[in-house]
């Protein structure tokens, strides 16, 4: 118990570390970004950790019982052997560093290197000067450590002590720092963040690239041998084609960074990544002009669905990335016949990007019935003849695909079915027929989860493309023509583009509820347990209802928003706390169900062997 209790701890201890708060250091004045070389591996940047446990401790107070600052300060104290933490500098900026050479260690800031290490009982001092740390006289090293300058102690895990000098001299020398290869952006945000989390991932490709191609290529030229027919060729085509992409795509990308802000009512997570300047993928990532941060097609939305969400659709960074695919797909493709279809894809993908309108509206959630799942989609359309012939000539190569992967589905594509207000209404019909193939579970898994055939509605007005997919979707889809898209914003997607704040997240915005996703999630595999139960070969027991008869009472959302521009992409997370105790609310819930049932079923396990006996 007490082996598990040290180590709970120790994870709460990082988890902490990981989301803490604002900084009150500059970018101007960030000794930090100097002392780490160019090509390191990653960084993760904790910046003022006395202000951040008590802003981690407001944020989580009423969901978590235990106080961070007290934790932290309780596991830092048992670790150096000091209850003081005398020699620390406990607002000072930590990070855990890991260079080219697959060294890693942690910067401490000290007040005083001498104080730091004179008072832990146990330790012992090495020819090199380095101070070693432990627990108990008998136990093993917990870590060990060397001054590296006035403001850091360097620190490593006390298996690792040897790599202590290296790694020293690494860091004091360093003629290439990774300050001067951030952005000023970077630069600002890792200094201003709580946390502040740096990979650099072109370092990474170089050096683990050449085997994990290797590996790629050796399980690719097996494939064929485990695989036959068309749906081998589709695999082996896929794999070539992903393959392709990791080589072209991944040598392109420079670098993600992660910074975490919690506040008192919410988390901001935000995350950048960076392409190489002067590289292809660089240059898809460019400024689409459309984005000013004005959502015309709000009014779409349904709050009761657990996401929703608006895009700016930028045509010409769009058809650089499909480009980019198609010119892969053809370089991968070895059949005629294929590349006939891929350059008629390509072709279809130049005329819809360039027939589509500015902006896209996106609503879904799963939900229990067949299909288990419900969306809503409108389309802005500068050219609505061209968007429906790729709605046909899409059917004649969806039929084509489906075939080479073994799934003999029907494609029906009725037009004019019915004309409602200014639109006109289509439906496409997907029918799954029975398969003749009892190996073939992947078919009848598709029909018990379509339920036999799988319903779009489709409509179309003179500017706008409408789906609607799932139970009731001739009702959603004459609500959506009903509705007004210049409705005033509402609910959930009102919060999550006010979270956003003024920052220029304004290529797309998304509300996600997680409390709706779970129950949402619940009630589909509940609905799905039959087949379940065929497909494992179990004894035909019920699936164990926990998630019916919840509470879902969810009045919050995360908060996502994203901007394209200048060879980056950068994503904002927001997680307010509200959603959090009401994501926390609902596990317990769930946990106590399940509690429950276990219980339950543990007291009719008991009692069948009375039963038994006494009817005997």
């Amino acid at each position: 118990m007490k082996f598990i209790s040290k180590h709970f701890k120790v994870l709460v201890l990082s988890v902490v570390m990981i989301i803490c708060v604002v900084t009150n250091t500059h970018a101007a004045d960030d000794p930090m970004m100097k002392m780490l070389p160019d090509d390191c591996l990653f960084c993760v940047r904790i910046n003022d950790l006395n202000g951040s446990l008590a802003q981690i401790d407001q944020y989580l107070s009423g969901i978590s019982p235990v106080g961070a600052a007290m934790l932290v300060n309780k596991e830092l104290a048992d670790l150096v052997g000091d209850p003081m933490l005398r020699g620390v500098e406990m607002n000072g900026t930590f990070a855990m560093v890991g260079l080219s050479d697959m060294t890693a260690g942690m910067l401490v800031p000290v007040s005083n290197y001498a104080e730091f290490v004179k008072n832990n009982p146990n330790d012992s001092k090495t020819k090199e000067g380095i101070t070693v740390f432990r627990s108990d006289p008998n136990l093993p090293d917990i870590f060990a450590t060397s001054q590296i300058s006035e403001q850091y102690a360097l620190v490593v895990p006390g298996s690792e002590k040897s790599s202590l000098v290296k790694l020293k001299a690494a860091l004091v020398n360093v003629s290439s720092p990774l300050g001067e290869k951030l952005s000023e952006s970077q630069a600002k945000e890792a200094a201003a963040a709580s946390v502040w989390i740096y990979v650099n991932i072109a370092s990474l490709y170089d050096q683990f690239s050449p085997i994990a191609l290797n590996e790629l290529d050796t399980i690719q030229q097996e494939m064929p041998k485990e695989m036959t027919g068309s749906i081998g060729d589709l695999v082996t085509l896929y794999f070539k084609v992903y393959l392709e992409m990791f080589k072209q795509l991944g040598g392109d990308a420079d670098s993600v960074t992660v910074a975490l802000t919690p506040e008192m009512t919410s988390l901001s997570i935000d995350t950048t990544f960076r392409a190489k300047s002067g590289s292809e993928l660089a240059q898809m990532l460019v400024t689409n002009p459309k984005a000013d941060g004005t959502f015309k097609f709000a009014g779409y939305l349904d709050n009761s669905n657990a996401i929703n969400g608006l895009m700016k659709v930028d045509q010409q960074g769009m058809t650089k990335m499909y480009d980019k695919v198609f010119d892969i797909l053809e370089k991968c493709n070895d059949n005629p016949e294929l590349a006939e279809q891929i350059a008629k894809m390509k072709s279809l993908t130049h005329k819809t990007l360039a027939a589509t309108g500015d902006e896209v509206a996106l609503s879904f959630s799963y939900a229990a019935g067949k299909p288990p799942f419900k969306v809503r989609e409108v389309i802005a359309v500068k050219d609505m003849d061209a968007m429906k012939q790729y709605t046909n000539e899409c059917i004649d190569l969806a039929d084509d695909l489906y075939a080479a992967m073994g799934m003999p589905i029907n494609f029906e594509y009725k037009t004019d079915v019915e004309t409602y207000k200014n639109a006109t209404i289509d439906k496409m019909v997907l029918t799954f027929p029975p398969s003749d193939d009892p190996n073939n579970p992947m078919q009848a898994a598709m029909q018990e989860i379509y339920g036999g055939d799988l319903v779009y509605g489709i409509a179309h007005s003179a500017d706008r493309y409408y789906i609607a997919l799932g139970e009731g979707s001739e009702a959603d889809m004459k609500a959506l023509i009903d509705q007004d898209a210049s409705a005033a914003l509402t609910g959930e997607t009102k919060a999550a583009i006010d979270m956003m704040g003024k920052a220029s997240y304004n290529d797309f915005v998304y509300s996600v509820n997680v409390v709706k996703l779970i129950a949402g999630m619940g009630e589909f595999m509940q609905s799905m347990g039959s087949m379940m139960q065929e497909m494992d070969g179990s004894d035909g027991a019920s699936m164990p209802d926990i998630f019916s008869g919840l509470y879902v009472n969810s009045q919050s959302s995360i908060a996502i928003g994203g901007k394209i521009a200048d060879g980056q992409i950068r994503t904002r997370t927001v997680l307010p706390k509200q959603h959090l105790m009401e994501i926390f609310n609902t596990v317990m819930q769930i946990a106590m169900k399940q509690s429950q049932q276990m219980m339950q079923e543990s007291i009719k396990q008991q009692k069948t062997p009375e039963t038994t006996v006494n009817n005997e």
